[in-house]
C-alpha cells in the first residue's frame, strides 16, 4: 500500500456510457500496481504478460511505473477509489514510428468497455509522439481481445499460439473525455512533475 498521494485525472467514457477517472502511471503506484497483480487471475496474468508469474519484481515495477511519457506511456483508469485497468505503450527502438502496445483490465470490471476506451486514451498520446503504429501479440484463444482488435481494423496474422496484430492508429477514433484534457496531464507527467491545477475539476487517488 502506497500513500495516498493526490493526483489529477480526467473523466472518460466507455460506449457503454460509464465514466471512469483517467490519469498517467506516476511512480509513486508501484505497491499498488504490485497488490493489484497478485489480485488477477492466472489466467488474466498469463493473457497480459504471456508466461507464468505470480508477482511482479522490484525491477518490474520500476520499469512499469518510471516512465517517460514520451517513449513509454501508461494510463491508469479508476473506479471511485480502485484502480481498475492499465494500458501503456513502448515505443520500438528499431521503428520509432511503431509501438507494442498491452491493456491489462482486472477481472471483476472485465467486459465494461473499459479496454477500447484505454486503447483511445493510448492513440491519443501515441499521435501526439509521432507513433502511427501499435504491435500486439495475443494468445490465439483470447478471443475477447481479438475481437476488440478485430472492431478497429487490426491485421492479425497467426502465428502458432500466438496472434500478431497491428493497428493503425489513426484509425482508432477519439475517446469520449467528458472532463478534463489528456494533453495537459500527459505533459506534466512527462516534465515529471505534479500538474496541481487546470487539466481537471475532479481529483482522484490511484491507491488502495
Amino acid at each position: 500500500m502506497i500513500a495516498a498521494t493526490r493526483f489529477p485525472v480526467a473523466v472518460a467514457q466507455t460506449k457503454r456510457g460509464e465514466t471512469f477517472n483517467v490519469r498517467p502511471v506516476h511512480p509513486d503506484d508501484k505497491w499498488t500496481l504490485a497488490d493489484a497483480f497478485t489480485r488477477l487471475s492466472p489466467e488474466t496474468r498469463y493473457n497480459r504478460f504471456l508466461v507464468p508469474s505470480e508477482r511482479l519484481s522490484n525491477s518490474q515495477l520500476a520499469y512499469l511505473t518510471e516512465l517517460d511519457f514520451h517513449d513509454h506511456v501508461a494510463w491508469g483508469a479508476i473506479d471511485g477509489d480502485n484502480p481498475v485497468a492499465i494500458g501503456r505503450f513502448i515505443r520500438f527502438d528499431d521503428d520509432p514510428a511503431s509501438a507494442d502496445f498491452a491493456i491489462t483490465v482486472f477481472d471483476t470490471h472485465q467486459g465494461r468497455g473499459i479496454g477500447p476506451m484505454l486503447l483511445e486514451i493510448l492513440a491519443v498520446s501515441a499521435r501526439s509522439r509521432g507513433i502511427s503504429r501499435f504491435h500486439f501479440d495475443v494468445l490465439a484463444e483470447n478471443e475477447p481481445m481479438l475481437s476488440v482488435l478485430r472492431r478497429y481494423g487490426a491485421e492479425v496474422e497467426p502465428n502458432g499460439d500466438l496472434v500478431h496484430a497491428v493497428l493503425e492508429v489513426q484509425k482508432i477514433p477519439a475517446p469520449v473525455i467528458v472532463d478534463g484534457d489528456l494533453g495537459v496531464l500527459m505533459e506534466a507527467a512527462a516534465r515529471g512533475r505534479d500538474q496541481s491545477s487546470g487539466a481537471s475539476s475532479k481529483d482522484a487517488e490511484f491507491t488502495q
